[in-house]
Order: structure tokens, then sequence, then C-alpha cells
């Protein structure tokens, strides 16, 4: 399938109470130039208890949307195989609810399958204008994140799963024809993303590519909402991520503090540098330190807190 026969796009998004965000989302593709009569929204409520529902079957849109609802929050993998339960489209498009799309995004997402060989595309996402820009924006829209250093310097295109993530991420659906689905067993923070793109490699012959033109306007949530997150994601998702894809287990952050049996503790990074001085000191120098510097003290924290989660979940096996 070549750009020319991408002919419809179905957009994929899971939602839990973020109505404010979904009309947004759908004000944004309402403007989208690839032509809208093209397209078609599902949106997976995941047991929202906001008005999400009865906003979208009170109004009329310029777009196709179709309500999927589950009674229940499941998490964001089960919503969105949900989605791909019912899409029916030559191309799927997973868009989260917390952003905004700029007005070329569906059409820089189909030029770039210019040969078969390319299976999926990540897109670039950045503050809107609008967000205050402290250090953490700074951090999140700077070349540390996601494959744009790689990019910078070389021009490479080609990414790992590693490096997708998909609330900006559009897949052929010839690649989902064998039932590829999302883990649904992953239904806390982060983790889930990355396993279903490992897994279109594992099946697949191609290639996954980055877009940096493919942009969202991404509604981040604060810097200490996302360590909340971030060690959540150690406590909760990264022991399952080990016991059941232990073949990604190097490319997981874990793998910097823990040797292959994932209990034993290695010496120099976890107890050396990642201890609670090491941490007070870095939350001083996010602070003081220019960015090129606090950034890097970010990216420590964040680590850190990946760290006390699984720290926190291996004390509970005992």
């Amino acid at each position: 399938m070549s750009k020319q026969s991408i002919n419809n796009v179905a957009i994929i998004t899971p939602s839990y109470n973020n109505l404010d965000g979904l009309i947004g989302l759908v004000s944004s593709l309402e403007r989208q130039t690839w032509p809208l009569k093209k397209i078609k929204l599902y949106i997976c409520n995941d047991g929202s208890t906001d008005k999400t529902v009865e906003h979208f079957e009170r109004l009329s849109f310029k777009i196709d949307i179709e309500m999927l609802t589950h009674a229940k929050k499941a998490g964001p993998a089960s919503a969105r195989n949900m989605g791909l339960e019912k899409a029916k489209a030559d191309l799927i498009l997973f868009l989260d609810s917390d952003l905004e799309a700029a007005p070329d995004l569906i059409e820089r997402h189909i030029e770039s399958y210019s040969t078969p060989d390319v299976l999926a595309v990540r897109g670039e996402n950045q503050a809107p204008e609008s967000t205050k820009r402290n250090k953490w924006i700074r951090y999140l829209d700077s070349e540390l994140r996601g494959p744009r250093h790689e990019y910078s310097k070389s021009g490479k295109t080609e990414i790992s799963y590693k490096d997708v993530n998909t609330n900006n991420f559009s897949v052929r659906s010839s690649v989902l024809a064998s039932g590829l689905r999302f883990d649904e067993q992953i239904i806390y923070y982060g983790g889930e993303d990355m396993v279903f793109a490992y897994e279109i490699t594992r099946q697949n012959v191609g290639r996954i590519i980055y877009q940096p033109k493919a942009m969202i306007f991404h509604h981040h949530r604060s810097f200490n909402a996302t360590l909340i997150k971030l060690e959540e994601y150690g406590e909760e998702t990264m022991p399952y991520l080990l016991k059941t894809y232990p073949e990604i287990g190097s490319n997981l952050v874990i793998s910097r503090f823990y040797n292959e049996d994932w209990k034993t503790e290695k010496v120099f990074w976890p107890k050396i540098v990642f201890n609670r001085l090491g941490y007070l000191f870095s939350t001083v120098l996010k602070v003081l330190l220019p960015d090129v510097l606090a950034f890097r003290a970010i990216q420590y924290i964040m680590a850190w807190h990946v760290l006390k989660g699984y720290r926190k979940n291996l004390k509970q096996e005992h």
C-alpha cells in the first residue's frame, strides 16, 4: 500500500474524564487539510463519569465521530483495542485526548508512507504556544526527548520500537490484519505503546519511521504529576514488562540499575549515583543551572522515581 492508495483514515482516541481536551482535539481535526469526509474519529470512552458521552451525542460535527464506551475504566490499552475492533480504514492514527492537531497532521502522516516497507509512523509533539515555558516544558520540547537528537544530528528517520509513543502514531491497517492488539494487562501508566510497536516489528518486515513534520500540540501534565506517574510505572508496569517481555528488558531504564535477574541491584548506578543525596542535589541543580545542565537533572529525577517505584514493588514481593 503506497500513499496513493491510502484513501481514508480512522483515528482512535482513548479518553477518561477529559471532555475539554476532546473538544479541542475535535476542533483541530475539523481544520485538517486532508478531506474531512475521509476521516472517522473513534472516541474510546474508558468509563468516564463526566459529560463526554452526552456532549458528543447531542452535537453534530464536520467529521464522522463514533463513541465507544467501556462501562468501567480498563486502561488505555483496552480502550484503544475497542477502537481497533471497529475501525475500518486504510490507515489507523492514534491520537490522545489531551492534544490538538496541526492542520496538516493527517496529510504529513500519509505522505510518510511513500514506500511499502514503511509499517508505521511516529509524529512529533510540542507544547502549545500559550503554555508557560518553564524548564519542564522547555525540556519536553528539547532535543533530548525521543528521536529528535539523532534526527537533527544525522537526519535519520528510522526508529526503534522503544522510541514509539502512541499519542501521535499511525500504522497501516494491513499490519494489524493478523489481529495485533495492545496488551490489555498493562492497565497502569506507560509501556503499552512500546510493547505494541515491538510486536509490529517482531511480526512484520519493515520500518517504523519518525516524521517531525507530523505535529501535534500536547497539553502536558505538570512535572510533579509526571513523577507520580513514573513511580507508578516503576512499581506496577515495569515488573510486568520484565516478566512478560524479558527480551526487551535491556531497553528499559531499569536495566541500568539491576542485573539480569531483575532483583539484584548493581553497585555503581543505584547505590553510588542514584541515592537520596544525589536526588536532593539534582532538585537543586534543576532550579539553579541553565537549561543544558538542568535538563540532565530533570532526567535524573525522572529515572530516580522509576527506580523508587520498582524498589517498592520488590519490597512488597518479600
